[in-house]
This record gives structure tokens, C-alpha cells and sequence, in this order.
């Protein structure tokens, strides 16, 4: 839809990004990739070098990945970040570390729309707490943080940003 993805669940993406073992594909995963593509997906990868399935033929994979990769809106690049850059994208969701003192931070997150709002799931991926400062691809609303342990909710305060986003102090 437009140059989003829109998944059957409704979830909506900006661009497709291949990370781990996306050098390997079967040609049919490229060929899906490719109708995206032509239909105003964004893409961000690093070229895919070939197909674990021996039916597939080589020469026509390395030929669809070549003109797949030189299109305008395939950057091939495995960072995601100034890849978006590149194409003219914002993140959804960014997070800067509190104190440098806690050190680094695995911080994933899901981002659904509601009838009622936004909600963002974030997720601490490391086994020892931190706090951080956090931005959101949304802009003019309050902001909650909920604890799934305990239920409790908490104001948080915000600042609207001069980007249309919404940062947590």
C-alpha cells in the first residue's frame, strides 16, 4: 500500500531489512522480494550471493539479484540505520542510554496504533536494568510507562521535538 508494507495483520513497515543469512535465499523469496520492491517497498540488505535450493537456477538468481539491487529503492547495506537515512526514512523508535555508566543496552520494541492511541511495546533484552531516553515516531500525545510485572502506570514526562516526534525524559 503506497510504499509501506502492510503485513495481513495490519502491521505496517517502511522498509524490509535482511539481516542475518539473508546471503542466502531461494530464488522465489527473491522474486517476492522483487514484486515488493516494484510495488514502492523499500529494501535494505546486502546483496543475497545465492540459493541453498539446487533447483534453482544460478544464473537467473545472480541475474534478478543484480537488477533487484541497482534499483533506487534497494540500499545495499547492513546498516539498517543510515540506510534509512539514505532512502529518506525516520525510525519509529530510537533510545539513548540514561547514564554511561550502566553501560550498553539491547533495547527492542513493537509498535502498534490503537482506536485510543499508540502503544509501544519495549523490550530490555539484557539481564541487568537500565534507563534510558527514549524517542517515538509519534507526536503531540502523553506518554505511560506501564510495568507488566506489577500493572502499575506511571506519567512520563515528554518533550514534542521539532521533527514531529515525542522524546521521554
Amino acid at each position: 500500500q503506497g510504499s509501506e508494507i502492510v503485513a495481513k495483520g495490519g502491521a505496517r513497515y517502511k522498509a524490509i531489512y535482511l539481516g542475518g543469512r539473508s546471503h542466502s535465499m531461494t530464488l522465489a523469496t527473491l522474486q517476492r522480494l522483487a514484486t515488493m520492491v516494484a510495488a514502492g517497498a523499500s529494501l535494505i540488505g546486502k546483496t543475497p550471493l545465492s540459493s541453498p535450493a539446487l533447483k534453482d537456477d544460478p544464473v537467473a538468481f545472480k541475474a534478478l539479484a543484480d537488477r533487484l539491487w541497482a534499483s533506487p529503492r534497494v540500499v545495499d547495506s547492513d546498516d539498517a540505520e543510515a540506510s534509512m537515512a539514505k532512502l529518506g526514512l525516520t525510525p519509529d523508535f530510537q533510545y539513548t542510554v540514561a547514564h554511561p555508566s550502566m553501560g550498553d543496552a539491547d533495547i527492542m520494541f513493537v509498535h502498534r496504533k490503537l482506536a485510543a492511541g499508540d502503544a509501544y511495546w519495549i523490550n530490555n533484552r539484557s539481564n541487568k536494568p537500565v534507563q534510558i531516553n527514549a524517542k517515538f515516531g509519534v507526536f503531540g500525545r502523553n506518554a505511560e510507562l506501564w510495568d507488566a510485572v506489577t500493572g502499575t502506570r506511571t506519567p512520563l514526562e515528554v518533550n514534542p521535538d521539532m521533527d514531529g516526534k515525542t522524546t521521554t525524559v
